[in-house]
């Protein structure tokens, strides 16, 4: 990817529900200041110079490009007016449930039929690129706490996995035998995400080898979201980690390692998940 100029986040789908050119000929654009829910209107001076300082606009996904299985209303066009103007249009989530093949073939079943994988940024793939980044070794297995998404993005760099969606049908009457033959040597890290099969079996399983000494990664904190249709925030990634941490005796911090967390903690500006995870992969 070209090196960008500058990034313009957009975290709310308040920002989307007018049309690009709209919002700059009418002065009902959006800038968003330090926290998500926090806006402020621009007067259109300082709305065409906000636009025409930012290449590349980010877009989260749950919750501001789709609900659900649908578009928020006024995306499909906002989003074609922002490539009509030059404007590169990047995708960033941190739910790590599907592969960013499959966030693009979603996006495309969704009218975004221009979406490429490459456009697409996930949690999944950056704790992935954060194990090498760590100097986790391929030569040993990688445990996963989640789904089949977070366990594709993490093999196909090349790392063996255990867990994920093959401990998902698993009991109570597994883990005796499990725990016997599991080697903690044998692993070079615990990796978390949002597990919706997460069971008993998987948190005895990684709480084990964690406190065997395996290190605990996640692909990020968010403890809840907007993962479902309606009003309802449903239990996140960090809840998982937060689950694994507890049965392992684990204090805070619970994750040796958040790919969604992972830059804020050398930068001087704290910031969110969300922005630090672009910012580990566009910088």
């Amino acid at each position: 990817m070209a090196r960008v100029k500058q990034l313009l986040v957009v975290l709310s789908c308040l920002a989307l529900n007018s049309r690009f050119r709209e919002l700059v000929d009418h002065n009902r654009s959006l800038a968003f200041s330090g926290h998500w829910t926090k806006r402020r209107e621009l007067d259109s001076r300082l709305a065409h110079k906000l636009i025409e300082s930012a290449e590349a606009f980010v877009f989260d996904l749950d919750g501001v490009i789709w609900i659900g299985g649908f578009l928020v209303e006024g995306v499909q066009e906002t989003l074609e007016d922002l490539r009509g103007h030059g404007k590169s249009v990047i995708f960033a989530t941190n739910n790590a449930m599907r592969t960013r093949s499959e966030v693009a073939s979603r996006l495309k079943s969704l009218g975004l039929d221009w979406v490429m994988e490459s456009d697409v940024f996930n949690s999944a793939n950056a704790v992935a690129r954060l194990l090498e980044a760590r100097g986790i070794s391929k030569d040993r297995s990688i445990y996963i706490v989640g789904e089949a998404g977070l366990r594709d993005e993490v093999q196909a760099l090349g790392y063996r996995t255990q867990g994920g969606p093959d401990d998902a049908g698993k009991s109570l009457k597994d883990i005796p035998t499990a725990l016997e033959r599991i080697d903690p040597s044998s692993f070079g890290a615990v990796v978390c995400g949002l597990d919706q099969h997460l069971n008993y079996y998987k948190l005895a399983l990684a709480s084990s080898l964690v406190r065997n000494g395996v290190p605990l990664f996640a692909s990020n904190d968010d403890l809840f979201g907007q993962l479902g249709p309606g009003k309802h925030q449903w239990p996140g990634a960090g809840s998982v980690l937060a689950a694994v941490a507890a049965a392992a005796g684990r204090r805070p911090p619970l994750a040796d390692a958040t790919a969604g967390a992972e830059i804020a903690s050398t930068r001087a500006d704290k910031t969110t998940a969300f922005s630090d995870l672009v910012y580990l992969y566009l910088v």
